[in-house]
């Protein structure tokens, strides 16, 4: 029941979120956009230069 009630208030969030997200003009959005992009590459970067990737690149 806990993790329902967890679940719900997440949800809620994420909504909010949403929510206040649309109410940006559109240079803020594109910027927040933009941050989580780059954001998203770097992290997709290291996994790629991570010592486990590297290992598999010289066992081919």
């Amino acid at each position: 029941m806990k993790s329902n009630t967890t679940n719900n208030k997440k949800k809620e969030i994420i909504e909010q979120s949403t929510r206040d997200f649309q109410n940006l003009n559109e240079d803020s959005q594109m910027f927040i956009l933009g941050y989580m992009v780059g954001i998203q590459q770097v992290r997709q970067k290291e996994k790629y230069n991570s010592p486990e990737t590297e290992k598999e690149k010289t066992k081919k």
